[in-house]
C-alpha cells in the first residue's frame, strides 16, 4: 500500500478466493485459488497528515507498507458538518488500470449522482420482468430474488483487456473485438439448472460472452471450468459436466456470437478424459472431466467418491444427453449416437427391488441396508430426490418404475411425504421431521410444478413423448 500524496493511497491485494481450497493449495503468491485486487482510492479534501501501519503499529510519515496486515490512513481537520468524499477504482489488471477505471467510471460525479445512475441501471433489468398479483411483500420477495440471481457472472474486462487465471499462473488478456469477459464464484451444478436458463431470457446482450468465456478459460487451461471464478487455477468444485447444458440452452434459443465447434471439442474432452491428482480424497471434488469408470463402465461407484457416486451417474447421464443433443445441432450424427445411449447410464443405478435409483459399488453390489433418506451417495441429496433427476428420458423413467401410474403415486409420495424442496440444487436434505404436517409441507401447486418441469427440454418446448401421469 502506497500514500502518493495528500489525496491519493494506491495498493493492492492478493485474496484467497476459497478458504478451504487454501487448506489443500495454500496462500502463497501462485497458489491455486489466489486472486489480485488493485486499487486508486482519491479523497475530494487533501489531507494534512498521512502515513502506513503494519499490524498494530502505526507509522506516521511512512508512505509505504507491504506485507499480510496492512493499512494506510489520512489525517483532517473538519468543520462542523463537512463531509469528505471517497472515490475507489478498482482493478484485476494492475493499479494504472484502477486508477482509469476510476476515471472512466465515476469521474467526477458525487454520490447522489452515482447512486441515481446505479439504480437507474438495476432497474432497467429488473423491468424486464414484470409481474401482477400478490401483496407488496411477495413481489419486493421476487425481486429481491431477481436481483440476486443478476449479481453474477461479471464482466471482468478493463480497456480491452481482463485478468484470468484459467492458466494456473495467472495472465492479462486481450478480450475478443467487442466482446467481454465473464467470470466469478459461478458453480455449474448450482446454476446450470436455474440462473443460467433465467438470464439467457433476461439478458440475453450477455448471453453468448458469457459462454463464450467458457471457451476463452478452455483455451488459456486445456479445460472447460467446472466452477468459473476470477481466481488463478481450476476450482473443480461440485460434480458434472455441466457447461455443455448451459451452452445447449443458449443454442437452441438462437445465439449463435460464441465458437460453438471449440466448445464443442472441450465438452468432449470433458466428456471422455479425466484429469485427478489426488482421486483417493473423492473425485467428485478433484476431477475435472469425468471418471474412467463412468466412461468405461456407466457407473460411477462409492469406492470412488463415498458421498456423491450415485449423483455423479445421474448428472452426467445427463449431461450426456445434452452433448449429444448438441452434437446433432452441430452435424457430428456418430457423436450424438454415442453419447445418447451414455445417457441411459441412469438406469444402471435403478433398483427395481427399492424402486429408487441407489448408491452402490464398481464390483456390482448395492449399498446396504437402502435408505431412501440417506445421504451417502447423493450430493446435498438423497435417493429420494436423485431418483426424479432424468429430466432427459421422462418416458424411460415411467419404464423402469412399471408405468405412468406408479410414476404418479411415486411422485404424489415425493411431494405429500415432504421429501421436496426446492432450497437446494436438486433440493436440499432438511429432515422431514421439522417441517410440520404433509399437508404443509409441499404444496399441490410445487408438485405440479416440479411435474411440468420433467417435460421441459433446453429449448423450451414441451417434450411431446411424455405420457400424462
Amino acid at each position: 500500500m502506497e500514500v502518493v500524496d495528500a489525496r491519493t493511497v494506491r495498493g493492492f491485494g492478493l485474496y484467497q478466493a476459497n478458504p478451504l481450497v487454501a487448506v489443500f493449495t495454500g496462500s502463497a503468491p501462485g497458489d491455486t485459488g489466489l486472486s489480485p485486487l488493485y486499487f486508486h482510492a482519491v479523497v475530494d479534501t487533501p489531507s494534512r497528515a498521512a502515513g502506513t501501519w503494519s499490524g498494530k503499529k502505526g507509522q506516521p510519515g511512512t508512505m509505504r507498507a507491504e506485507g499480510a496486515d496492512i493499512g494506510a490512513f489520512l489525517d483532517f481537520t473538519t468543520g462542523e458538518g463537512q463531509a469528505i468524499g471517497l472515490r475507489v477504482g478498482v482493478s484485476a489488471i494492475d493499479v494504472e488500470q484502477a486508477r482509469a477505471n476510476l476515471e472512466q467510471g465515476a469521474g467526477e460525479l458525487g454520490f447522489d449522482a452515482i447512486r441515481a445512475d446505479a439504480r437507474a441501471a438495476w432497474n432497467e433489468v429488473l423491468n424486464r420482468v414484470a409481474v401482477a398479483g400478490g401483496d407488496d411483500d411477495q413481489r419486493v420477495q421476487l425481486y429481491t430474488a431477481l436481483y440476486h440471481t443478476l449479481l453474477q457472472p461479471v464482466d471482468f474486462t478493463e480497456g480491452g483487456r481482463y485478468w484470468s487465471g484459467a492458466d494456473g499462473v495467472g495472465a492479462v488478456y486481450e478480450a475478443r473485438r467487442g466482446g467481454a469477459f465473464y467470470s466469478d464464484d459461478w458453480c455449474l451444478w448450482d446454476t446450470f439448472r436455474t440462473t443460467h436458463p433465467l438470464q439467457t431470457l433476461v439478458e440475453p446482450e450477455r448471453r453468448d460472452d458469457v459462454v463464450q468465456s467458457y471457451v476463452d478459460a478452455y483455451e488459456q487451461s486445456g479445460w472447460l471450468p467446472k466452477c468459473s471464478w476470477r481466481a488463478t487455477g481450476d476450482s473443480r468444485v461440485m460434480i458434472g459436466n455441466h457447461q455443455v447444458c448451459m451452452a445447449l440452452d443458449a443454442w437452441r434459443k438462437g445465439f449463435r456470437g460464441f465458437d460453438a465447434e471449440t466448445f464443442y471439442e472441450a465438452a468432449k474432452k470433458s466428456a471422455d478424459l479425466d484429469e485427478n491428482p489426488v482421486p483417493a480424497l473423492g473425485c467428485g471434488y478433484f476431477e475435472r472431466g469425468t471418471p474412467p469408470s463412468y466412461v468405461k463402465n456407466g457407473f460411477v461407484g462409492l469406492e470412488c467418491d463415498v458421498t456423491q457416486a450415485a449423483a455423479m451417474t445421474l448428472e452426467y447421464a445427463y449431461d450426456d444427453w445434452c452433448l449429444s443433443e448438441l452434437a446433432g445441432e452441430l452435424g457430428h450424427g456418430d457423436d450424438a449416437e454415442r453419447y445418447a445411449a451414455r445417457a441411459q447410464n441412469y438406469r444402471n443405478h435403478w433398483s427395481a427391488a427399492n424402486q429408487s435409483v441407489q448408491a452402490g459399488f464398481g464390483w456390482g453390489a448395492w449399498r446396504e441396508p437402502f435408505d431412501p433418506t440417506a445421504t451417502w451417495g447423493f450430493t446435498e441429496a438423497n435417493a429420494w430426490i436423485y431418483t426424479w433427476f432424468v429430466p432427459h428420458d421422462v418416458p424411460g423413467l415411467m419404464e423402469v418404475m412399471g408405468g405412468a401410474a406408479p410414476f404418479a403415486a411415486k411422485l404424489d409420495t415425493f411431494c405429500d411425504g415432504g421429501h421436496c424442496d426446492a432450497s437446494n440444487g436438486p433440493t436440499s436434505t432438511r429432515p422431514t421431521s421439522t417441517r410440520g404436517p404433509a399437508s404443509q409441507r409441499a404444496p399441490r401447486a410445487a408438485c405440479a410444478l416440479l411435474d411440468s418441469s420433467f417435460s421441459s427440454r433446453p429449448d423450451g418446448l414441451p417434450a411431446t413423448t411424455t405420457p400424462e401421469p
